[in-house]
Formats: C-alpha cells, structure tokens, sequence
C-alpha cells in the first residue's frame, strides 16, 4: 500500500497546493543599520506563505489500488479501499477524490462485475459511524452532505435519505457534532430494511446528547401504523441524566384496571449518588411506589438501597367486596473497598417485607416459593497490635408463611483472641509446660424481640426490644501435653456468666395441672456457670492393600477421645411446676436473649467419642497412577456417662456419617440414636438398663437418612466425560437454528441433546427416618420427605428457548410443588414471550422491541391472581 501524506513544503513549493498547508503570516526581515528600507524586501528561505483557507491540522490518505493528483485542476483521487484521516475523523470508501481548492472530499463505492455497488463511503469519529451511498465533506468548515446516510450510535440506526453533518469543534468540546437527516426512520433493528422504526420527515441527531424528531408514525414491516407522535426526543448519552423512565409494562386487569408499572424520573445527585423514583398507577385504585438509589465512592464504598410499597385494591372472587393488601419491601446492601481501611469494615446486606410484598406482586416461582428472608449488617474494629477485635451487628429473620419477625438489635461483641500469658518473652532453651497455658475471652451484648411483619414498628415491640437486654460474658483456658509420644492430654476450666433484665415464672393456676401461667418478671438477673475437664485423644491408623483389582488399598483413621468432666448444679436458676406426669424443671431464663443455663443437677462423668475416616485408592487406567478419594468423610460417635446423677446414668449414643458420591453431586447423610435403657409399655423411658434384662446393649430410639442431590445436565455429561477418562468440555457453541436443508445427521447429533439441556439443573431430596405421630405417639419407620425439583431453559434452536422457572413433585404430598414455564421466541429485533403459572391461574403474554431504547414499544397481555379465573 502506497501512503501519500500532504507535506506542507512540498505542496506549497512544488505544486503550490496552498490549501493543505497551516495558514501564517509571512515574515520580513528590515536592515537594523540604517532606517532606509531596501528596495528588494529580504525572506528566509524556510519562511512559507500558507494559506489561510488551509485547514487547521494535516491531512493524511492511502489507497490499496491507485491514485493521481490533477495538479491544474487541483484534484486528488485514490482508488481501492481509499482511506482518509483528518483529526479524530476517518473516512474510507471505494474511490475518494480530494478538491484541494474548496478542501472538499468527495467519496462513493464503484459497481463490481454483478453490478452490485460496494466499497460505500463508512465514516467514523471516535464511537460514532455511518454509512452512505454518496458522501462530500468539506475539511475546513466541518460539513458535509450525505445521501441514504446509515448512522449508528450505542443501539440505535437512524436511516435518512439526505442528510446534511457539521462537525463538532474539536477545541471546544461543548460543540458536539450534529446530524440533520431528511426523511428518515429512527430504529434498533439493524436489518438493511428494518423491521420497526419511528420515522419522520426532519430529525436532528446530536451526538452524545440526544435525537430531536418531528411529527413521526410508528412503522411495522414497512408498513405505517395509527400511531403517531407530534415530535419525540430520545436521550443517547452514556453519561448520567435526568429524564423521564419509560414504563416497563403496560396492563390490563378486570380486578386492577388499565395501569403502567415502573413509569418514573430519574435523577443524577451528584458524581456518587443517583435516584430513581417509579410509580404502579392502575384506573381502579391500586398504586405502588418504587425509590431506588445507587452510591459509589471509588477505593472508598459502594451500594444501592431500594423501597418499595405497594396498595393493591379488588374485588373477591366470591362476595365481590373489595379487598385492599398493603405491603412494602426494603433492600439495602453497601460494600466497603478492601483499600478503605484495614482496620474497620462496614457491610450491609438488608431484605425486609411484609405482607408478602414479593409473593403480592410477582408469580415467578423463585419469589413465590422464597418464604424465608434475613438480614445482616455488620461493623468490625481490629486494634493494630492488639490481641483484641470489636464487632457491632444488626440481625434480622423472618417466615412469611406464618409472618414472624425475629430482630437482634444491637449485638455487639468483644473478642480476645487466644493469648499465651506464661510464655516468656525472650526464649532460651526448651519451651516449659507452663507456657502452653492459653487463656481466651469473650464478651457480647445483645437486645433480641420476636414479633410479626404487622406488629413489628409498634410501640410494645419497641419497648421489648429495650428491656430485652442481655449480657454474655465468657473465658476460658487450657493447655496441651503429649504423653507417653502418641497421646495428647487437654486439661480446661471453662466459665461463663450471663446477664438479663427479665426472667420467667410458671405457676399452675388454682393448683390445675392441666393449666398454666407464664409470667414475665422484670428486673436484673444473673447466673454463671463453671465446668472444668480433662481429655485424652490419640489417632489409630489401619491400612489393607491390595496388589490386584480396581481398589488398591483401604486407609481407616480412628481418632478416640476420654474425657473427664465436672459441672455444679444450677439449681439455683431451675423451678418446677406440676403436671400430670410428675414434676418438669424449667429454667427461669427460658424464652431470654440468653438461655445458656438449662436445668440440669450436677455432672461428674466420662465422655467418649470417636471419629472414623475411611479412605481408598484406586488405580487410574488412563496414565496407571493411584489416586486417593474418601469412602466416608465421617462417622461420628459420642456419649456420656455421669457418675452424679440418681438415674439415667448413660446418655443417648449419637450416630452420624457422611459421604459424597458421583463426583459430588449427591450427598448421604445419616444419623442415629442408641438408647441403653428400657421402655414401659406405655413407651416411656425407665430406668432399667436393656443389658441387665438380656435385651441387648442398646436400643435404636432414633434414625434418619437425608439423601440429597443438586446437579445440572452439563454435570451429567462431565461426569460422563471423566469416567471416560475425556476432558469435561469448557465451553459449547450455541445451537443452530434448523432448516429443511440441515443434515439429518447433523441434527440427530447426540451432542444436540447435551447442548439443549446443559442448562438445567435438578434438585432431589430424599429422608426416611422414625415417624412419630403426635397424638398417639406410634412410632413407625418410614418416608418423612422425598421431592425432585427443575429449573432451566431449553434452547430448541437459535431463536426458540422453553423456560422452566420451577416444575417438581412432592412423593410425599402426591402434588405437584409450583409450576412455573414459559417460552421465549427471537424475533431479530423483537421478542415474544408467555410464561404461565398453574398454581396461581396466571400467566403473561409479552410481544416487545429487544431491550435498549426502544423497549417502551411492547404489547402486554396478562392474568394476574386478583382476576377472576375464568377471564381469558
């Protein structure tokens, strides 16, 4: 490729091409010995008269083919992939020809051997471009004229037949450039004939700023509709900017009326903050409001809170009264940047509603079925060399089945991490025993209230919440020996106190056994406890190989622990009342912010547990190595026998295991109970050892199995893939719209399977266990939940998608658990969509543009669960 830059010398010098040069005055030199001027005026030979009609900067140009200058005529042609560039503006086409007199270039594509035009004039600056059949511009006043002009900017195409462009000023950046179009259509459809568009007889296109339209009509196909506007302005900044929000949806509802939903403003509030304010306005009645903030400090913080409140009116399905449901949502979440501060932190995460704000006001399964919603939010303090940490919390839970509320406000505590006091600060010879004595402490202060979604900002809640003041106050020391090489010995002293402003009372009212009073006492009330003990573990270790076979060895790791323990009585904080079956302690801190002290006399025993790993190796065919995978992650056993007590020495033996298998993607979790004493037959525990009647050591008083598995079709096929001894495939093409032309074996592919449904993923849960009924007390073994679950798309082609929001079966109940599908259909620049939920009889019809600037263009048809069910 030859490139020509227009030097300035040379074509002021040789060809006297003035107009490419930078325009200056000449100089000329006097004679400093005398004030007669000389006849014959003196110039520098480097000094060039330029002129001033040049343009303000260099012009530079290529061609691929060919190109000669018409010094007479002053004309400049390039041919083949022509390229000229001046400033920050590139223009290319098939043939460029310059006029060096008017600083004009002419530019237009040629006709190839089928007589199709190509090579058309593109022109660009900076991110915006458009094409044209014919384009001239004129490099000193920044103008041009354009004919069948094809301009793009972010998503939108404006198509005009005659288009008139002046430049921006590439100094005063205030001066955008702008773009007049004459007959033209505004789109996002970027077909060569679009499929919908705006179009109007004058437009005026300002970059990064806005487009102006005059009186326009919506037209489909090419076909011009009913539709018209008197004029539209349509914002096209990336840049932040108050206006008006277009309203996400447009409905009809027999119960609601005709409505919008999400129709606001949206205003910048400086560099770091923002507000969106969108309204739900319905003909009956019903209203919704939606506040929206996002806030950014760079290295700083980050977040965005949203409220929302919703007033839903209709009329009952059955005496037709009008029902009216209020309801609001608050969500706040904020992110402090690691750069901030090393030593304090701040975070939010806030999601609160009620009345079921979510399940009022969506049917999409995941917020219809999601019952449960919590909130954190969270202050930590470090002390640089500090063994010492601070924390201050705000918690909050709560069931929108049976709308209880849970608060934690405040919840503060202090941390010391474990220290070594004893140990000597300059170190010489062997460590003393003494210096491995640890001390820790921990203090926490706590306010906790339970209330219901409705209840929750009323004055008695905010009252409990105030008296419900708790303290906690914890510490603790041990230290560590090896005895005898392969045993550990733990001595530890463990105690802890706690705080509270109430307690309770239970009394029998009248001397009633089958009636009772709880009464809630105010005032200080505290307790604390002691325990202190001594434990002895070691690790066993039994392997077995194998020299042939699959599995090549079996690794057992036992990990058994004695320990002595000592705990006082706490009678002292225990009452009683009475009931038909002899007398029930109850602890008079029950129901607290801290409960920590149960009713129990004094402990003096033995407890034991053991921990079980199972590990194997097995012989990999693909590169004849032996890997290592776990059988049982682990099998649990613990219990307790107290050398104080008057009955019921021996407690329970808990049992638990678990273990993964098929890569991970299922779960088996098992727990059991052995009891070593009798039962009447009534089926109350007595206190008569099964071994001292010949009935065995111990009875199985309680079982449970939870099989669970979480897995998605492309987890299927890695495994698939790893068994086979393959590499799980990373990534996939998207399938490919299927015509009559397709190769039937192409579409027969078993990898089409794999690919349509990578996207789905399975949920099934699996329990059984002891069934006790709670009226008669029988106790059967059998099924407690077994359910399988869906959620995923389908990508039947390149334009066709099934969506399944959520789709299961409950074994248990024999019902279906919440249907919720759909599909969606690409239409180039627009999609239709239909979703229908079963459960509730309702579903949605949605025909509209592809999302951008154009997504106000949609037709909406939908049921919601206020309507009647048999409108259609």
């Amino acid at each position: 490729m030859r490139v020509f830059i227009i030097v300035i010398y040379f074509f002021l010098t040789v060809l006297q091409v003035y107009s490419q040069t930078r325009g200056r005055s000449a100089i000329v030199l006097a004679d400093t010995a005398s004030n007669k001027k000389d006849s014959i005026g003196v110039r520098d030979s480097l000094d060039i008269l330029i002129s001033p009609d040049a343009p303000d900067a260099e012009v530079e140009y290529s061609s691929d083919d060919s190109s000669y200058l018409d010094a007479q005529q002053k004309m400049f042609y390039l041919f083949g992939n022509a390229k000229v560039t001046y400033q920050s503006y590139t223009l290319t086409a098939a043939m460029i020809r310059l006029d060096m007199n008017e600083n004009i270039a002419y530019a237009e594509g040629v006709l190839d051997t089928n007589g199709k035009r190509i090579g058309l004039p593109h022109f660009s600056d900076g991110d915006q471009e458009f094409d044209a059949v014919k384009m001239r511009y004129n490099f000193k006043t920044r103008k041009g004229i354009i004919d069948e002009i094809v301009s793009h900017y972010t998503d939108v195409f404006i198509r005009g037949t005659k288009t008139k462009f002046i430049g921006g000023d590439p100094v005063d950046t205030t001066q955008k450039d702008i773009i007049f179009n004459k007959n033209a259509i505004l789109t996002t459809c970027n077909a060569e004939h679009p499929h919908f568009g705006i179009r109007s007889t004058k437009q005026k296109f300002v970059k990064d700023k806005m487009v102006i339209v005059g009186p326009s009509n919506l037209e489909i196909m090419g076909v011009p509709t009913p539709i018209w506007l008197p004029f539209g302005f349509f914002p096209i900044s990336n840049k932040r900017s108050a206006g008006l929000i277009i309203p996400s949806d447009y409905e009809y509802s027999p119960s609601l009326g005709f409505g919008l939903r999400d129709i606001g403003f949206y205003t910048p509030l400086g560099p770091h903050f923002d507000l969106s304010t969108q309204f739900d306005i319905y003909t009956r009645g019903s209203w919704g409001i939606k506040l929206g903030s996002n806030y950014s400090k760079r290295y700083k913080f980050s977040g965005n809170f949203d409220f929302g409140y919703s007033d839903r009116k209709y009329e009952s399905g059955e005496s037709a009264a009008l029902q009216n449901e209020k309801s609001y949502n608050i969500r706040w979440s904020h992110r402090q940047a690691s750069q901030s501060n090393p030593y304090r932190n701040f975070s939010a995460s806030v999601n609160f509603q009620t009345n079921g704000y979510q399940q009022l006001n969506y049917n999409n399964a995941s917020q219809v079925l999601n019952n449960s919603y919590s909130s954190n939010v969270n202050y930590t303090m470090q002390f640089p060399g500090k063994p010492i940490s601070l924390s201050a919390s705000m918690s909050h839970s709560q069931n929108t089945r049976d709308k209880s509320v849970i608060l934690n406000l405040p919840n503060i505590n202090l941390q010391m991490q474990r220290i070594y006091p004893l140990k000597r600060k300059l170190k010489s010879g062997d460590e003393k025993w003494y210096e491995r004595v640890s001390f820790n402490y921990n203090s926490s202060v706590q306010s906790m209230v339970r209330a219901t979604d409705t209840t929750f900002f009323n004055s008695s809640t905010l009252n409990n919440l105030a008296s419900s003041f708790g303290v906690r106050h914890v510490a603790s020391s041990d230290v560590n020996f090896r005895v005898m090489k392969y045993f550990n010995l733990s001595p530890s002293v463990n105690f802890r106190e706690i705080w509270n402003l109430k307690n309770q009372e239970i009394t029998n009212v009248n001397g009633s056994l089958d009636t009772l009073k709880r009464d809630t006492l105010n005032g200080f009330k505290a307790a604390h406890l002691f325990d202190a003990g001594i434990s002895l573990n070691t690790s066993i270790y039994g392997t077995m190989k194998f020299k042939k076979g699959f599995i090549r060895g079996i690794r057992h790791t036992m990990r058994p622990s004695v320990s002595l323990n000592y705990t006082p009585s706490n009678d002292q904080y225990t009452k009683y009342y009475d009931t038909r079956n002899g007398r029930q302690a109850y602890s008079i801190f029950e129901g607290m912010t801290y409960n920590d002290i149960q009713p129990q006399g004094k402990q003096l025993g033995i407890g034991y547990n053991l921990t079980n790993i199972f590990e194997a190796k097995y012989l990999d065919k693909k590169d004849s190595t032996e890997k290592k995978f776990k059988l049982f992650d682990n099998i649990y056993m613990s219990g307790f026998y107290n050398f104080a007590a008057d009955s019921f020495k021996w407690t329970p033996m808990s049992v638990s295991g678990a273990t993964r298998f098929l890569g991970g993607l299922t779960t088996l979790n098992v727990n059991m109970s052995f009891d070593f004493y009798k039962k009447d037959d009534t089926g109350r525990r007595i206190n008569e050892l099964l071994a001292k009647s010949g009935q065995g050591l111990a009875r199985l008083s309680n079982y449970s199995v939870n099989l669970g598995s979480n897995f998605s079709i492309q987890d299927i096929k890695d495994l698939i893939a790893k068994l086979k001894g393959q590499k799980p495939e990373e990534k996939d093409p998207a399938p490919e719209e299927d015509t009559e032309n397709t190769p039937k074996k192409k579409r027969e592919n078993p990898e089409t399977f794999w690919q349509m449904f990578k996207g789905f993923y399975f949920n099934h849960n699996l329990s059984f266990g002891i069934d006790r009924n709670p009226v008669t007390g029988e106790e059967k073994f059998g099924v407690l939940a077994n359910s399988i679950n869906t959620q995923g798309s389908v990508q039947l082609t390149k334009n066709w998608a099934i969506s399944v929001g959520n789709i299961g079966y409950d074994f248990k109940r024999k019902n279906i658990s919440y249907p919720d599908f759909g599909f969606t259909r690409s239409l180039h620049c627009w999609q239709m969509t239909f979703s229908f939920q079963p459960d509730r009889g309702t579903y949605a019809f949605n025909l509209f543009a592809n999302p951008g600037t154009f997504n106000f263009l949609k037709l909406p048809y939908r049921k919601n669960r206020f309507d009647p069910q048999d409108n259609l």
